[in-house]
């Protein structure tokens, strides 16, 4: 989202940026690159859960928000279901309104119940999912759909008959990949999220236990159960809640990242994240499905594969012809300024 805002900053649009405000402070940076920057605060109350619309759109629903946007005369791009309440208010009738759909949501809420542990968010998880196809129906009122991969724009363009590609936007103007060796392997995500915790459990598992180089697990808030199944292996160490510049300096020294999810929604940013900064990458099929990307990462066809391609990959340089396929394929799919032109060329030439 912030490269988003910077690149069309970058290309001269005047950006009025609506953004929603818990868990961090206001930031500074957006000042210099919006028009304006409006803040509001999420109704975070329990209640809120009993409505039939989703929690995740409920909780942001704001008169305040409606108001603003109704005073200020531009197109409107909601980034996401969880704001598309704006589609169905009568003050925006005329206005030019597009949503970027950022997965099929009740897919997404669908896999986060599959993989949680916890019974009381199991739940939660459940009925979300339900709320969210029922209520998917509101982007029929959208003038444009925006996808982020090509399996997004086909279910979208099945069920409402608009959608485009529209890739995830990044901090890489170029590739940043060093060319040579590293000396590790590495998996990182958020990994208070169930999803990236059960990717990390069954590398561990099957793959990083079944080898003797060493293995970085990275990411955010992981749990004592995580942490102590790591002590557990020589070989594998953690790096719990690091910083930007550390997470940066993992990616483009590892030898091998291991890119694994199970669940195939929209793209994962840190797929985009390892392919302009890192060396080799090893994605199960559900991390690369319909992204274009399968065919710059190395895709095992079972878990004893994926060790063997470990062992393979561990000694081999990464080099420049790699670095150039790279480059041909992230600037035709993923170049900032293309998404900047499908935006500008849609609110402001159609």
């Amino acid at each position: 989202m912030f490269y988003k805002v910077k690149k069309l900053s970058e290309a001269g649009v005047e950006v009025y940026l609506h953004c929603y405000l818990y868990n961090r402070e206001q930031a500074p940076i957006l000042d210099k690159l919006c028009k304006e920057v409006f803040y509001y605060g999420r109704k975070m109350n329990p209640l809120k859960l009993l409505s039939k619309q989703p929690f995740i759109v409920k909780s942001r629903i704001s008169k305040q928000l409606i108001e603003k946007l109704a005073s200020i005369d531009a197109p409107i791009l909601c980034e996401s279901l969880a704001v598309a309440f704006v589609l169905e208010q009568p003050e925006l009738k005329d206005r030019k309104v597009a949503v970027r759909c950022q997965n099929v949501e009740h897919e997404y809420y669908e896999g986060l119940k599959l993989v949680e542990k916890g019974a009381a968010k199991r739940i939660y998880f459940n009925y979300e999912f339900q709320k969210l196809e029922k209520y998917e129906s509101i982007l029929a009122k959208a003038d444009r759909l925006f996808t982020v991969s090509v399996a997004d724009q086909n279910y979208f363009l099945n069920k409402f008959g608009t959608a485009e590609l529209l890739g995830s936007f990044h901090p890489y103007d170029e590739i940043a990949v060093q060319t040579g060796q590293g000396d590790f392997i590495l998996y990182h995500g958020n990994l208070s999220v169930g999803e990236n915790l059960t990717a990390a459990n069954y590398l561990i598992d099957n793959i990083f236990s079944q080898i003797n180089y060493p293995v970085i697990i990275a990411g955010k808030n992981p749990s004592k159960e995580l942490a102590a199944k790591i002590e557990s292996y020589s070989n594998i160490s953690m790096e719990a809640n690091v910083s930007h510049e550390r997470m940066t300096e993992l990616i483009s020294t590892a030898q091998i990242q291991f890119l694994y999810t199970f669940q195939n929604t929209g793209i994962k940013l840190k797929l985009l994240y390892a392919l302009y900064q890192g060396r080799f990458c090893i994605a199960n099929p559900p991390m690369v499905e319909e992204t274009g990307l399968d065919e710059l990462c190395i895709i095992p066809e079972s878990d004893k594969n994926a060790v063997e391609l470990t062992h393979f990959l561990f000694n081999k340089d990464f080099s420049q012809i790699e670095v150039d396929q790279r480059t041909s394929i992230l600037e035709k799919l993923y170049d900032n300024n293309k998404g900047v032109k499908i935006l500008t060329d849609y609110f402001f030439n159609d």
